[in-house]
């Protein structure tokens, strides 16, 4: 996995997990020779402290920003001092990321949901935003988890025609190593699961981008703190849907994804 990777910033190599939905032992020794002392300690945090790391990054270089000692002296604080702590030390600079993507809602502790969004973009290169907080809660965040599930938008894809096929065609076109490979968010590996279809309505908000949004979920990990069961563990993906409904019985992904969650 490149360092560049490591926020979002480029498609995931070398650190790639692709084939299975879980990695044998020799597979993940040889990943974790890779892996940078920085993403080592961010996988010794809680995850929703990793990703607004990586958010507020912007695309940069997690290396060229933070040492490993650094990333573990925010271990211990309370989130809100956390966020201020990161903002300061560099979200705040002219070049990562834009005032108004600074998360504002600082309740951490209202046992509201977690909500985790990722940009995609035509090259390849990926940058998170959040965690936002919602008091909806869907099954697949009740099931899985909420820090399991990664919504995903794809920018620069126009769905110019009223065909939900032909705007997939477009996706797996321009997003293909994406879709095969995986987002990576510091040592997790979300997979494609499922995605919806907002319709015109979705259009109308941004003519640049598409309506379709597409349903992450984690599959793999070799973060430290992730050394608990995973219910999608072993599993592939076609299996982990299964989980949750027949899906032979549906039409197609677009419907099952209507079932299973609204975003």
């Amino acid at each position: 996995m490149n360092s560049q990777s490591n926020s979002g910033a480029q498609s995931p190599t070398p650190f790639k997990l692709q084939g299975s939905s879980t990695m044998d032992s020799q597979r993940q020794r040889e990943s974790e020779s890779t892996i940078s002392q920085q993403l080592v300690a961010l996988g010794e945090l809680e995850f929703r402290k990793v990703f607004l790391i990586l958010s507020y990054l912007g695309g940069k270089n997690l290396e060229e920003v933070l040492s490993a000692d650094q990333i573990r002296g925010f271990k211990d604080l309370p989130m809100r001092d956390f966020e201020s702590r990161i903002w300061v030390a560099f979200g705040c600079r002219g070049d990562y990321i834009k005032e108004e993507d600074r998360v504002k809602d600082l309740d951490w502790d209202s046992g509201k949901e977690h909500i985790y969004h990722c940009h995609v973009y035509p090259d390849g290169s990926y940058r998170f935003k959040g965690p936002y907080l919602s008091e909806q809660r869907n099954i697949l965040q009740r099931t899985l988890g909420e820090d399991n599930i990664l919504i995903v938008n794809f920018e620069g894809v126009k769905n110019e025609r009223d065909s939900v096929s032909s705007s997939l065609d477009d996706y797996f076109a321009k997003y293909n190593k994406i879709l095969r490979e995986g987002i990576h968010v510091g040592l997790r590996c979300y997979r494609f699961f499922v995605f919806k279809d907002g319709g015109k309505k979705e259009k109308k908000k941004d003519s640049t981008t598409s309506p379709v949004k597409c349903c992450f979920i984690r599959m793999e990990s070799v973060a430290s703190i992730d050394n608990h069961d995973n219910i999608l563990c072993g599993k592939t993906i076609r299996q982990a849907r299964y989980l949750f409904m027949h899906g032979d019985n549906l039409s197609s992904l677009s419907n099952y994804m209507a079932r299973l969650v609204t975003l």
